[in-house]
């Protein structure tokens, strides 16, 4: 095997000891970031980088940069990332995370005011209940209106406001500190009020809807919210997580090797995000070598992500999709991240928008702008360089 040149081994070193740093003291990190003026790159020394060239990762790095050059051009008055009234917080809390996840914090670099500015409009968003959702729920569950897509606000921003924490000034530090156990305290509640028994330890909407309570996707970011809220010091009961996850686990279908999206009716079908979201939320537990998590990961493998944009098998988002098979991929290490993320960084940089965007999705989400495909794409591209903490393996 032929060497590779020593500055890109040296940055794989600084990649590697970022990722640690960025946890423990994040005014280090924004010096570092603002050193290498941009993300800091994978590099020969880092796990797996071998699975894409030099030239790639430049490229890839690029892609990036130009992505959040984009989104930070793009961002409001009031602080959010444009989309829907009912994709907020989530939409600007994704934002956040892709900032996040190539290497910049709050504390100094060339986004600092952006992320800052992200982050207090998130906070603004929470209610009085505790509930994380800028559009208020409605008695009944209609398609993209409050009580939709409620959950998903409340779990990607809890998310977020999780790997916020401890890196920000006091002042913010401090309403995080309140915000969150406000809003672990909604996810409790809600986990048991269930019509079937099946669903209980899961999520979906805010009120019931059709034939399930739960699924796998509204699920997958509650549990990664209380992964990154225990992760930053927070109490999270163990009674919540071993009941979400026993969930997933009964979201899996023995048969085809899969997680299910539901358990029940019409919800009982298969999509790329149920998949990569049940690998997920096991591999979070420590269950990567699970008989459960490697077949559904086999699954994956299977899948075209080529066709760029579309639905991709059973239905289920695009870029959505794309997300979590890259950072499932990850978390299965391997064939699977060797197999998968080449796929992913060929098909996104190809379709990358001269103006650093990525197109709306299609279909039911496409309402939800260039912001929300934008920011999944850089998340997309982002696990391996594990600066992100919830990509941590």
């Amino acid at each position: 095997m032929k060497d590779k040149p020593m500055t890109s081994s040296l940055c794989g070193v600084v990649a590697r000891l970022t990722a640690f740093i960025f946890i423990v003291c994040p005014a280090i990190v924004a010096s570092a970031q603002e050193a290498t003026d941009g993300p800091l790159r994978v590099g020969s020394s880092a796990p797996s980088a071998d699975i894409l060239s030099d030239e790639q990762w430049t490229k890839v790095d690029d892609s990036i940069q130009r992505a959040l050059r984009w989104l930070a051009a793009n961002q409001q008055k009031n602080g959010s990332f444009p989309t829907l009234p009912q994709g907020q917080p989530a939409v600007t809390s994704l934002g956040v995370m892709a900032f996040l996840s190539a290497g910049h914090t709050l504390e100094g670099g060339e986004y600092a005011a952006v992320l800052s500015d992200a982050v207090d409009f998130a906070l603004d968003c929470q209610q009085a209940d505790g509930l994380l959702s800028l559009p208020r729920t409605q008695p009944t569950t209609v398609r993209h209106n409050g009580s939709h897509t409620a959950y998903y606000n409340h779990g990607i921003t809890g998310l977020m406001l999780g790997e916020v924490y401890g890196m920000t000034d006091a002042a913010r530090s401090e309403q995080i500190l309140k915000a969150i156990p406000m809003a672990i305290n909604v996810l409790r509640k809600s986990q048991l009020n269930k019509r079937r028994e099946g669903d209980r330890g899961g999520w979906q909407y805010y009120t019931h809807h059709l034939d399930v309570d739960s699924d796998m996707s509204s699920t997958t970011w509650q549990l990664m919210f209380l992964r990154s809220a225990k992760n930053a010091g927070f109490d999270v009961p163990e009674e919540m997580v071993v009941e979400a996850v026993k969930y997933v686990e009964r979201c899996y279908d023995s048969k085809n090797g899969v997680f299910n999206y539901g358990l029940f009716g019409r919800e009982r079908y298969t999509t790329v995000g149920s998949v990569g979201g049940g690998i997920i939320s096991l591999s979070m537990g420590g269950k990567h070598n699970s008989p459960m998590v490697q077949s559904a990961g086999q699954w994956l493998l299977n899948q075209r992500f080529e066709k760029y944009n579309s639905f991709i098998s059973a239905g289920g988002n695009y870029h959505y999709g794309l997300h979590y098979s890259s950072q499932a991929g990850y978390q299965l290490g391997g064939k699977y991240w060797r197999n998968l993320y080449p796929r992913i960084v060929e098909v996104l940089l190809k379709n990358q928008r001269a103006d650093g965007s990525w197109p709306r999705e299609v279909g039911i989400a496409s309402g939800y702008g260039n912001s929300y495909s934008t920011a999944l794409a850089i998340l997309s591209l982002t696990p391996p360089y594990q600066l992100l903490p919830i990509y941590q393996r």
